[in-house]
């Protein structure tokens, strides 16, 4: 239900408090009550360091609520005041801030109502961590923290907050430390205390606030940063002998997976020392374990240290002889969650707890620990409600809980009904014994959610060699989320790479140092490494044998190999080298052979005019050059051409690393046997079976391989890389372009562990792009097109590790069954999002396959584009038992169903359904909720469920170039309910107000493309023009200029004005400007009520006319 919301003046507010609910008197504790009429939230933010508050109200009360909310900044500012009404067991849901609240609000909320009410805040943070509390009904003149931390894991943040209707003078006091911090707050208002910028780093204690003639609240903030997780705890004011904990937990501490075990603050303000026993309950009411401490001042008990104590879930009673203060801090026990959104509430004085946000979403879920903190066995009953104050007509759930106990309901299997219902709130009744709630909210990882780059490592060359002359490779390790870029400097200079590896050879011998900075869109971190590089040990071989006056000097390679002591280097001048044998080069001892030198010039080769050649002369067996060496020794190849082979190179055994080398008109380019292929800048062409093979006949033991490919140039080949049999570690495939193949671009049939396919170009092969049958993969970025026969792409991962398939344009390919078909394992999702797949055509089915995506397994997905895909019977078949979440698609003119689900559990929101000749959604499996349609045949059939939809047009700009970017007059703008912080083109959401339906995010017009110069007359020094170009949609107005340049971003302020503010409706203008200078260059921007477009293309005068005789197409 939408509700009414009004701002106005301060007075007003005053006047209506005054009238509505006579003098206001804060009670005396910061309880989260049930049902107050005013409630006081300390911390409240929009866009500070990415996050934002949401602010949800519940009506408790028997009529319709009036309430007045105060939005309070950390000053004296005026606050910003909104009046809103609520139904009787309804909800105000403000999942975004107010448009008046501007972006960097930091501050407090205090809310006035004649009903009460009770709230919750919660706070999402630019890492999708999120935290949550309940609001309070009053303050007192302390405030206690018992859990004060700083450090490199811990951050803590104090917000202290107002709550008298006078200014007081504040004083934060920390034990162990003489530093005090000291504020003046006025009413209503709060202030941030950030711990880091007070206490040294390692601090570990406890805080205590005490405010001058007033009362105060206030909650601490607590930022686990190893895990990227938060948690927001109320101070207390009061210490008691007995403390009930509903929700505990112990688990194996492995930070990687976000998993951390709770951890119990106390504080003892009395001079006695007190006795404290802790009992942990089993759900059925028996104690598994106790645990007794003696305190005096203060003490923590972190779960993960009781050895007696098993791992599990836990309630906790606490107990002590004298009354202490408790905190405890539990974060996400789930490997697979972005973080826990915690609060705890208590029962009523009727036995009743009221949950303000309670969820279950298609990618949010609440779970709900009630704990009995009564003496007598209880049933609590859950009724739910929907956003308007409407309970749901479904089955109450009930649980039985012992005393100190707790039962858990968690709403994602136990609620009984469907995803997307719509909840907002619920009641608990208990029938005996009072009760706690500890509510968590569970947001699994879409995977789009940026993990920053916090540590970076180089892996340097072997020492050995460390030659000056030799080319070396850096590669650089780091965690993070993809997409990394990659910045390299060597000696303080910036060197030509931009991507994980750097290949360099340094001329001058001393100490170097190489630095790499990687960056993602959430973190950075650098790595620098020293080399110290010594004189090459050089050996020349000429085929005349005089080397131009070298030495030593060979006129055989294969002598010059056999001579050499390992890490040598032998430089080759050009010619052809086809020694007779089984194979015309043997290697097997660490080298490096650089070629096509043109002696006497040894420096600088020349590979366009004296190539080294390896020619095997058609010999079928006859490899061009085996390599045959111990693990970990190294063979250095440059600037090389190995051409008429079996094998153009053989690697058995050992590491190769070539570089800016050709491979062609071999059977295999490369058969990778067994050891480490490093291949950069490299061409591999016209060899008849395969370009690169991982060889799964070699009789060598060929358990460990690695590979790793970086721009290269694979054409015209049987199958570009080909991996079979026995085990791959890691492939690694990086900006390559794979083309024109007579099968398939990459097929890695079996045996591979982990594959990167990242960057590359896969174009107009005869079958498939790639097929990956892997343990895990990572495919992003790359352009696939062109590409025929069955699947465009096929992907399965078949091992509990989660894959990625992202930021991919799938485009133009003709395929038979389906452009895409990923598959996972269920243990993880497969992430599949920001990808393009448009304009590809699928002319017949694949067995029972006739779809542009088919998807088997578990897949979560945002930001994808689905269009203009003709022939297949579906956008997205998905298979029988798999799990699909599906936020923010565009699938439009792509088929006769949207998406086929009918023996598979589809959720499908914040989408756009456009132009499906037969229905949109088909099959009882799907649940779509903030969809909007256009040009359907049907909706939704065959037990598919929808809410909240719209029907309108997307106004995409331009769908018969593919081009599905909405504009400012879509029918998606504005519209979506979602958690998601960029588009698929990694455009900030939400932009103006609010996010849109479907992958893109409007963000400002595009350029515009359709500019002309319609007629041009010069008389004398003046020219008079004549502009004109296409109407553009809910555009407020236009501007024209012109310059002597071309014009763009950089210089349209520097430009000369030709019309300014022309109606958002106009298509032409006609002006006089001086033909002085000569050419002049003409462009647009348009504006409208989200900001100014991009400039548009440049129309110049003079013009010129071009004839062409004759076009064919």
């Amino acid at each position: 239900m939408m509700q009414k919301i009004r701002y106005f003046v301060p007075f007003c507010f005053v006047l209506f408090f005054i009238l509505l609910l006579g003098t206001f008197k804060a009670t005396a504790q910061p309880t989260a009550a049930n049902g107050a009429s005013t409630l006081y939230h300390p911390r409240y933010v929009n866009d500070v360091n990415g996050a934002v508050s949401a602010l949800y109200l519940r009506n408790e009360g028997a009529n319709m609520a009036t309430a007045v909310l105060n939005f309070h900044p950390m000053s004296d500012a005026t606050p910003i005041v909104i009046e809103t009404t609520i139904p009787v067991n309804g909800v105000l849901a403000l999942d975004t801030p107010p448009d008046h609240i501007p972006a960097g609000f930091a501050g407090s909320v205090v809310v006035f109502s004649d009903q009460p009410l009770s709230s919750v805040v919660h706070e999402t943070g630019a890492d999708s961590s999120v935290a949550a509390y309940r609001g309070s009904e009053g303050g007192a003149t302390t405030q206690q923290f018992a859990a004060i931390l700083t450090g490199e894991q811990h951050q803590t943040t104090l917000s202290i907050m107002n709550t008298g209707s006078v200014e007081t003078n504040v004083t934060v006091s920390f034990s162990n430390s003489s530093i005090t911090y000291d504020a003046l707050i006025y009413p209503g208002a709060a202030a941030s205390v950030e711990i880091a910028d007070l206490l040294p780093a390692g601090y570990v204690g406890t805080a205590v606030a005490t405010a001058a003639g007033g009362e105060i609240a206030g909650v601490s903030l607590h930022i686990d940063t190893s895990t990227q997780q938060k948690s927001i705890i109320w101070g207390s004011s009061t210490a008691q002998a007995t403390h009930f904990i509903p929700h505990v937990f112990k688990m194996a501490d492995l930070i990687a997976s976000n998993q951390r075990s709770s951890i119990l603050f106390f504080v003892n303000d009395t001079t006695n020392s007190a006795q404290v026993l802790l009992d942990f309950y089993m759900a059925d009411g028996t104690i598994t374990y106790s645990h007794s401490l003696t305190m005096l001042n203060d003490d923590i008990v972190d779960l993960a240290t009781l050895t007696g104590l098993p791992e599990g879930f836990y309630s906790v009673v606490v107990s002590s002889d004298q009354p202490i203060v408790l905190q405890d801090l539990t974060f996400s026990h789930e490997p697979q969650a972005n973080g826990v959104a915690e609060y705890d509430t208590a029962s009523n004085d009727n036995g009743t707890v009221t949950l303000p946000r309670f969820l279950k979403e298609e990618d949010h879920y609440s779970v709900v620990s009630l704990q009995n903190v009564g003496t007598e066995e209880t049933t609590a009953v859950f009724v739910y409600y929907s956003e308007d104050g409407v309970s749901f007509p479904v089955d109450e759930t009930a649980v039985t809980i012992p005393p100190g106990a707790s039962a858990t309901v968690n709403m994602a299997t136990d609620a009984p009904f469907g995803t997307n219902a719509g909840l907002r709130s619920a009641l608990v009744h208990s029938s005996n014994a009072p009760i706690m709630a500890r509510v968590a909210e569970y947001q699994p990882r879409l995977g789009v959610g940026c993990q920053p780059v916090t540590t970076t490592t180089i892996e340097p060359p072997p020492v050995e060699q460390l030659l000056v002359g030799v080319p070396l490779l850096f590669t650089a390790v780091s965690d993070g989320s993809d997409s990394k870029q990659y910045s390299w400097t060597v000696d303080g200079n910036p060197a030509d790479s931009d991507t994980m590896t750097l290949h360099h050879t340094f001329d001058t011998v001393g100490e170097h140092q190489v630095v790499v900075t990687v960056t993602n869109d959430c973190g950075l971190a650098n790595a620098e490494t020293a080399v110290s590089l010594t004189a090459s040990t050089i050996r020349y071989v000429a085929l005349d044998g005089t080397c131009g006056g070298a030495t030593p000097c060979h006129s055989s390679l294969q002598e010059a190999i056999a001579t050499a002591q390992p890490n040598e280097v032998i430089k080759i001048a050009g010619g052809s080298y086809t020694d007779f044998g089984s194979r015309v080069l043997y290697i097997n001892k660490p080298l490096t052979l650089l070629g096509s030198y043109a002696p006497p010039n040894w420096d600088t080769a020349d590979l366009a005019n004296a190539p080294t050649i390896i020619d095997a002369e058609s010999h079928d067996n006859r490899d061009g050059i085996m390599i045959e060496n111990q693990p970990g020794q190294l063979v250095t190849l440059q600037h090389l051409v190995v051409q008429n082979s079996a094998a153009g190179i053989n690697l058995r055994h050992g590491q190769l690393q070539l570089t800016d080398s050709t491979l062609q008109n071999n059977f295999w380019g490369i058969e990778h046997c067994n050891g480490k292929l490093t291949a950069l800048d490299n061409v591999i062409e016209n060899n008849q079976l395969v370009g690169v093979y991982l060889s799964g006949a070699c009789d060598v033991d060929a358990h460990v391989r690695d590979l790793y490919l970086e721009n290269n140039v694979i054409r015209r080949s049987g199958t570009g890389v080909f991996a079979e049999g026995y085990s791959v570690a890691n492939a690694v495939l990086i900006q390559n372009q794979i083309t024109e193949t007579d099968e398939d671009g990459i097929l890695f049939q079996k045996g591979v562990r982990e594959a990167t396919i990242e960057g590359n170009t896969i174009r107009n092969n005869a079958k498939r792009a790639m097929e990956l049958g892997v343990r895990k993969f990572t495919i992003t970025n790359n352009r696939i097109e062109g590409n025929q026969s069955r699947f465009t792409v096929a992907a399965s991962s078949d091992y509990d590790q989660c894959s990625l398939f992202a930021n991919n344009e799938i485009v133009n390919n003709v395929a038979r069954g389906t452009a895409v078909s990923l598959s996972s394992n269920n243990e993880c999702p497969l992430a599949f999002h920001n990808n393009r797949i448009v304009g590809n055509h699928i002319p017949e089915p694949y067995g029972s396959y006739h779809a542009v995506v088919t998807i088997q397994g578990r897949v979560q997905g945002a930001n994808n584009i689905i269009g203009n895909n003709t022939l297949a019977e579906q956008a997205v078949f998905v298979g029988n038992a798999s799990t699909v979440e599906a936020d923010h698609w565009t699938i439009a003119n792509s088929g006769d169903i949207g998406i086929l689900a009918e023996s598979a559990t589809v959720s499908f929101s914040n989408g756009i359904m456009s132009g499906q000749t037969t229905a949109a959604f088909v099959g009882a499996g799907i649940t779509a909720n903030h969809t909007l349609f256009h040009n359907q045949g049907a909706t939704c059939i065959n037990g598919a469920i929808c809410s909240n939809t719209l029907n309108g047009d997307p106004d995409f700009v331009d769908t018969t170039s593919g081009n599905f970017h909405i504009q400012r007059g879509s029918a998606a703008f504005n519209q979506a309910n979602s958690q998601l912080e960029s588009d698929i083109d990694g455009d900030e959401r939400p932009f103006c107000g609010g996010s849109d339906l479907g992958a893109d995010e409007y963000v400002g017009g595009l350029s515009l493309a359709g500019l002309r110069l319609a007629n041009a007359e010069q008389n004398g020094d003046m020219l008079t023009v004549s502009l004109s170009w296409p109407a553009l949609t809910a555009v407020s107005h236009i501007e024209l200029r012109y310059a002597p340049t071309r014009i763009d971003d950089s210089n349209w302020n520097d430009a000369a004005v030709l019309a300014a503010g022309l109606d958002g409706t106009a298509t032409s203008y006609t002006g006089t400007v001086s033909a002085s200078e000569t050419p002049l260059f003409f462009a647009l921007k348009y504006a409208d009520d989200c900001g100014e477009s991009a400039v548009s293309h440049n129309v110049s005068w003079p013009t010129f006319n071009v004839y062409l005789p004759i076009i064919r197409r």
